[in-house]
């Protein structure tokens, strides 16, 4: 099983979740900015710094923009339990714009979430999501290995990402 440092924190009684359903998911090419934070953080902070890397990937993304629907993808902690990698990009075959780097996703199976509530509280979503509602459903998640991530964001055409207001979906990699 993946390492989950990030989720071991207190459970939090937060959003509703609502069931989830599964979905066939990729291979799908994804281009954007991929970033390490501090998983020590605060929601508040890991919000900020989230929020400045998705403000630079809408400032530098290539105008007009190819694609429409935006992605975030919760990498493996990169070294333990104080760090994560995090992406955040589009779907595009196009050559990288500078200072961009493309992420490859594999094909994968799902249990998705729908996300409604305010994004800053999206990390106790996502923790509820792995600590109760998964093994709820009787779903595990597939085991380690190089390029699958711990989850994906996948934002509805009406987010906006500069007031961080809409809905997305929460997928999350399982077996079957």
């Amino acid at each position: 099983m993946r390492d989950m440092h990030y989720m071991s924190a207190p459970f939090i009684w937060g959003p509703f979740v609502p069931s989830a359903r599964l979905e066939q998911f990729g291979p799908l090419r994804l281009v954007g900015l991929m970033r390490q934070h501090n998983a020590a953080q605060d929601n508040k902070a890991v919000y900020r710094v989230l929020f400045t890397q998705w403000h630079d990937y809408i400032k530098q993304r290539p105008e007009p923009p190819t694609f429409k629907r935006n992605f975030g993808v919760f990498g493996c902690m990169a070294d333990g339990a104080t760090h994560f990698d995090y992406f955040c990009g589009a779907p595009s075959e196009a050559p990288l714009p500078q200072g961009f780097v493309a992420l490859h996703l594999p094909a994968m199976r799902c249990a998705v979430f729908a996300y409604t509530q305010p994004i800053g509280a999206l990390r106790d979503f996502v923790r509820k999501v792995f600590a109760h509602e998964l093994p709820a459903a009787g779903l595990s998640l597939l085991p380690s290995r190089s390029g699958m991530p711990e989850f994906v964001e996948r934002y509805w055409d009406d987010f906006n990402h500069s007031t961080a207001v809409g809905g997305l979906d929460l997928l999350v990699p399982v077996q079957g």
